[in-house]
């Protein structure tokens, strides 16, 4: 059996009444992606944008540390593993966090601020 990508999980969500926030999960061939999208006016006054995207990638290669420190061998099972352990409104700065720690290396992109 093959597995399909992408295979997604939502980190985090705001509720309805709060400032826009998601951040999500998600593995593909090419590797794991953390994405964090904000919006409303806090957004607008920190970045002087919005919305505004935070994104996180990791390539395939480089996820072994992360599997081995997580016990698991598919890198498909990352997102709801991630999603279970750190699911929280600074999920994108915690799995940062963790990846640093493991020596795991990563790439930010970031939506330039616009002065």
């Amino acid at each position: 059996m093959s597995t399909q990508y992408p295979i997604e999980a939502i980190l985090f969500q705001s509720a309805d009444d709060e400032e826009e926030l998601t951040v999500s999960c998600s593995y593909d061939a090419y590797g794991l992606r953390v994405r964090q999208e904000s919006a409303g006016d806090l957004t607008q006054w920190c970045f002087e944008e919005s919305p505004h995207v935070l994104s996180v990638s990791v390539p395939t290669f480089e996820l072994k540390p992360l599997l081995d420190y997580l016990h698991v061998d598919d890198p498909a099972l990352l997102p709801p593993l991630l999603a279970a352990a750190y699911g929280d409104y600074d999920a994108s700065q915690r799995v940062r966090d963790l990846l640093r720690r493991l020596h795991v290396p990563y790439e930010v992109a970031e939506s330039p601020i616009v002065r």
